[in-house]
Protein backbone atom coordinates (compact mmCIF):
# COMPACT_ATOMS: atom_id res chain seq x y z
CA UNK A 1 0.00 0.00 0.00
CA UNK A 2 1.56 3.31 -0.59
CA UNK A 3 1.75 5.33 2.77
CA UNK A 4 2.43 9.16 2.70
CA UNK A 5 0.80 12.34 4.27
CA UNK A 6 -2.53 12.03 2.13
CA UNK A 7 -5.05 9.34 2.89
CA UNK A 8 -4.86 6.84 0.26
CA UNK A 9 -8.22 4.69 1.14
CA UNK A 10 -11.32 5.14 -1.63
CA UNK A 11 -13.70 6.79 0.87
CA UNK A 12 -10.99 9.80 1.41
CA UNK A 13 -13.01 13.15 0.37
CA UNK A 14 -10.09 14.11 -1.58
CA UNK A 15 -10.64 10.90 -4.08
CA UNK A 16 -14.67 10.76 -3.91
CA UNK A 17 -14.29 14.51 -5.58
CA UNK A 18 -11.56 13.19 -7.82
CA UNK A 19 -13.70 9.68 -8.43
CA UNK A 20 -10.80 7.49 -8.06
CA UNK A 21 -12.34 4.20 -7.44
CA UNK A 22 -10.67 0.88 -6.02
CA UNK A 23 -8.30 0.39 -8.84
CA UNK A 24 -4.58 0.69 -8.99
CA UNK A 25 -3.97 2.39 -12.04
CA UNK A 26 -6.62 5.53 -10.71
CA UNK A 27 -4.65 5.52 -7.07
CA UNK A 28 -1.49 5.72 -8.57
CA UNK A 29 -2.66 8.22 -10.96
CA UNK A 30 -4.21 10.45 -8.06
CA UNK A 31 -1.06 9.92 -5.91
CA UNK A 32 1.20 11.39 -8.85
CA UNK A 33 -0.96 14.09 -9.52
CA UNK A 34 -0.87 15.47 -5.96
CA UNK A 35 2.70 14.15 -4.92
CA UNK A 36 4.29 15.93 -8.18
CA UNK A 37 2.26 19.01 -8.00
CA UNK A 38 3.31 19.73 -4.03
CA UNK A 39 7.27 19.44 -5.64
CA UNK A 40 6.83 21.49 -8.61
CA UNK A 41 7.26 24.61 -6.28
CA UNK A 42 10.11 26.64 -6.92
CA UNK A 43 11.62 29.09 -4.15
CA UNK A 44 13.98 32.17 -5.79
CA UNK A 45 16.46 33.89 -4.26
CA UNK A 46 16.99 37.31 -4.80
CA UNK A 47 19.85 39.36 -3.82
CA UNK A 48 21.66 42.82 -4.33
CA UNK A 49 18.53 44.65 -3.21
CA UNK A 50 17.91 47.87 -2.45
CA UNK A 51 17.25 48.79 1.48
CA UNK A 52 14.09 50.57 0.19
CA UNK A 53 12.62 47.27 -1.30
CA UNK A 54 9.55 45.99 0.19
CA UNK A 55 7.91 42.34 0.13
CA UNK A 56 5.02 43.98 -1.97
CA UNK A 57 7.68 45.45 -4.56
CA UNK A 58 9.09 42.00 -5.11
CA UNK A 59 5.37 40.19 -4.91
CA UNK A 60 4.39 42.69 -7.93
CA UNK A 61 8.04 42.21 -10.08
CA UNK A 62 7.38 38.68 -9.65
CA UNK A 63 3.60 38.27 -10.62
CA UNK A 64 3.97 39.45 -13.78
CA UNK A 65 5.33 36.37 -14.44
CA UNK A 66 2.83 34.18 -13.07
CA UNK A 67 1.30 33.37 -9.30
CA UNK A 68 3.76 33.88 -6.51
CA UNK A 69 3.22 32.09 -3.38
CA UNK A 70 4.80 34.24 -0.90
CA UNK A 71 7.93 36.91 -1.24
CA UNK A 72 10.20 37.55 1.74
CA UNK A 73 12.89 39.60 2.96
CA UNK A 74 15.44 38.54 5.32
CA UNK A 75 15.80 40.86 8.17
CA UNK A 76 18.35 41.52 11.04
CA UNK A 77 17.11 39.86 13.52
CA UNK A 78 18.67 42.48 16.08
CA UNK A 79 18.31 45.84 14.30
CA UNK A 80 15.15 44.84 12.27
CA UNK A 81 16.77 46.33 9.05
CA UNK A 82 16.72 44.47 5.76
CA UNK A 83 19.89 42.78 5.21
CA UNK A 84 19.87 43.40 0.98
CA UNK A 85 18.07 39.63 -0.09
CA UNK A 86 14.84 38.02 -0.14
CA UNK A 87 13.20 34.71 -1.47
CA UNK A 88 10.28 34.27 -3.77
CA UNK A 89 8.11 30.77 -4.24
CA UNK A 90 6.20 30.26 -6.99
CA UNK A 91 3.80 27.43 -7.16
CA UNK A 92 5.01 26.69 -11.06
CA UNK A 93 8.91 25.70 -11.74
CA UNK A 94 8.32 26.71 -15.09
CA UNK A 95 7.17 30.42 -14.56
CA UNK A 96 9.49 30.44 -12.09
CA UNK A 97 12.37 29.57 -14.28
CA UNK A 98 10.41 32.39 -16.74
CA UNK A 99 10.92 34.86 -13.93
CA UNK A 100 14.13 34.42 -13.17
CA UNK A 101 15.37 34.33 -16.84
CA UNK A 102 13.68 37.92 -16.84
CA UNK A 103 14.43 39.64 -13.69
CA UNK A 104 18.03 38.75 -13.43
CA UNK A 105 19.99 41.64 -13.87
CA UNK A 106 16.92 43.83 -14.45
CA UNK A 107 16.73 47.10 -11.91
CA UNK A 108 13.99 47.04 -8.85
CA UNK A 109 14.28 50.23 -7.00
CA UNK A 110 17.60 51.71 -8.33
CA UNK A 111 19.86 47.94 -8.05
CA UNK A 112 20.35 45.45 -10.15
CA UNK A 113 18.88 42.47 -8.67
CA UNK A 114 20.63 39.19 -8.57
CA UNK A 115 17.76 36.46 -9.09
CA UNK A 116 18.74 32.62 -9.09
CA UNK A 117 17.31 29.59 -7.72
CA UNK A 118 17.46 29.14 -4.12
CA UNK A 119 19.88 26.37 -3.12
CA UNK A 120 19.03 24.57 0.30
CA UNK A 121 20.55 25.48 3.19
CA UNK A 122 23.91 24.07 3.62
CA UNK A 123 24.03 22.07 6.96
CA UNK A 124 26.32 24.04 9.72
CA UNK A 125 26.87 21.38 12.34
CA UNK A 126 25.39 21.37 15.82
CA UNK A 127 25.39 23.40 18.86
CA UNK A 128 28.44 25.58 17.76
CA UNK A 129 31.29 25.76 20.05
CA UNK A 130 34.74 25.14 19.07
CA UNK A 131 34.99 22.18 18.66
CA UNK A 132 37.69 19.15 19.88
CA UNK A 133 38.71 19.41 23.11
CA UNK A 134 37.66 21.89 25.64
CA UNK A 135 40.96 22.85 26.39
CA UNK A 136 42.98 23.65 29.39
CA UNK A 137 43.79 22.27 32.64
CA UNK A 138 40.45 20.98 34.54
CA UNK A 139 41.70 20.23 37.61
CA UNK A 140 44.12 17.47 39.29
CA UNK A 141 48.24 17.50 39.22
CA UNK A 142 49.65 19.54 36.71
CA UNK A 143 52.25 18.45 34.28
CA UNK A 144 54.40 21.01 33.16
CA UNK A 145 57.73 19.68 34.09
CA UNK A 146 57.95 20.55 37.39
CA UNK A 147 57.98 18.65 40.36
CA UNK A 148 54.28 19.49 41.31
CA UNK A 149 53.62 21.40 44.84
CA UNK A 150 55.68 19.71 47.56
Amino acid sequence: MITGSLDYTPACPAYRQAGVGRDFKNRFEFFQKFHYKRRETMNIYVGNLSFDVTEENLQTAFSAFGQVSSATIVKDKYSGQPRGFGFVEMPDANEARTAIANLNGKELNGRQMNVNEARPRADRGGSGGRGGARGGDRGGRSNFGGRGRY
